[in-house]
């Protein structure tokens, strides 16, 4: 089911704008790699319309209706919805541009879209794409000049097996290439990383030309006595630096390696952040799970705002 749905299925969904899937298809959750049967007493956790879909599955195997009509009703209402997604979008943006010019410094933006995570669904992705918009606004004005910023990896992408190091990362080269000189790992709810040094401890093993690999969290670092031994231990046996930084002070601290006023970034980052969100910058932030609402939300937050 993997190699049919990531060599047929997903390719043309994702071809024709209906369905924003992980480039590797849907069968890459292990909710869906039980040793059994679909039926209606398929116990594995899933999350979304779980019970919609065996119905379905049922019917189909039951000849209960016709699999092609079927498939074209799907594919209809499918279209319709993205046309939906196109218009909220629109909207949503309208409402965060807005805002974004009338931002007058770099902590109105912070609060802004720190308070927009935090009573959002699925924080911790939004977390992470927060982060890389704001890493997308440096790079256009001046703030790599040694390398590149990545593209946003996907959601169920396991870091060390792709040979990653962090959520945020700059790498040399070429846009693309594995040779990572910073990284960034988003940690949203967790402030005590003695279990993520050890995994940091592993992938640096297989990129000695990392300078600089950092954590921030949405709190107060937990750096206990532990914590800052295995940093000085790891920085010592990686010739690397590392970092554990709160996330305003890692925005403010960015902020200054670009060429314009905190205030054009505070600006740019919302707009940014939203269009990401929207869809509009795939070519940097292919957000391949569904965004649908993220944009309501963030439109409904912006009206309040």
């Amino acid at each position: 089911m993997r190699v049919l749905d990531k060599e047929y299925n997903t390719p043309i969904l994702r071809k024709y704008n209906l369905v924003k899937l992980n480039a590797d298809g849907v069968f890459m959750t292990r909710s869906l790699a039980e040793n059994y049967p679909y039926s209606q007493l398929y116990k594995a956790a899933s999350r979304g319309a779980k019970t919609e879909w065996l119905a379905i599955v049922d019917m189909a195997e039951f000849g209960k209706f016709n699999p092609a009509t079927a498939l074209k009703q799907l594919v209809v209402m499918l279209f319709n919805r993205s046309e939906t997604f196109k218009q909220d979008s629109e909207l949503t943006l309208k409402v965060v541009k807005s805002i974004a010019g009338k931002l007058e410094n770099l902590d109105q933006a912070t609060k802004f879209i720190r308070q927009f995570v935090d009573s959002s669904t699925y924080a911790a992705r939004l977390f992470e794409i927060a982060m890389h918009s704001l890493f997308q606004v440096l790079e256009d004005n001046g703030g790599f000049e040694e390398g590149f910023l990545k593209k946003l990896s996907q959601m169920r992408s396991a870091n060390k097996k792709h040979g990653n190091i962090g959520d945020i990362e700059i790498t040399s080269g070429k846009r693309d290439s594995l040779h990572i000189i910073e990284s960034w790992d988003a940690k949203y709810g967790k402030a005590y990383l003695r279990d993520e040094m050890e995994e940091l401890h592993e992938k640096l093993q297989e990129h000695p030309e990392t300078k600089l690999a950092g954590f921030v969290v949405d709190a107060n670092p937990n750096l206990k006595p532990e914590i800052k031994k295995r940093v000085e231990e790891l920085e010592q046996n990686h010739n690397v630096r590392i970092e554990i930084v709160e996330f305003d002070d890692w925005v403010s601290r960015q902020a200054k390696r670009a060429s314009i006023s905190s205030k054009q970034i505070a600006n740019l980052w919302l707009i940014a952040f939203a269009e990401s969100l929207c869809q509009f910058r795939r070519d940097r932030a292919p957000i391949d799970e569904p965004a649908d609402s993220w944009v309501r939300e963030l439109r409904t937050f912006a009206e309040k705002w």
